[in-house]
């Protein structure tokens, strides 16, 4: 089973994100989260 699948099963799951160390990585960082949100996950603010 791929995540995608998983994640439509509510399976628990939990996505962590540090913040980058290249350029390259903050300009792709919102597109990532915005592909994480579609899952759902709970989230907690620290």
């Amino acid at each position: 089973m791929g995540l995608s699948e998983a994640m439509k099963q509510k399976m628990p799951a939990s996505f962590e994100n540090f913040p980058p160390k290249a350029v390259k990585g903050t300009e792709s960082l919102p597109g990532t989260l915005k592909h994480l949100s579609r899952f759902g996950p709970d989230c907690k603010e620290r």
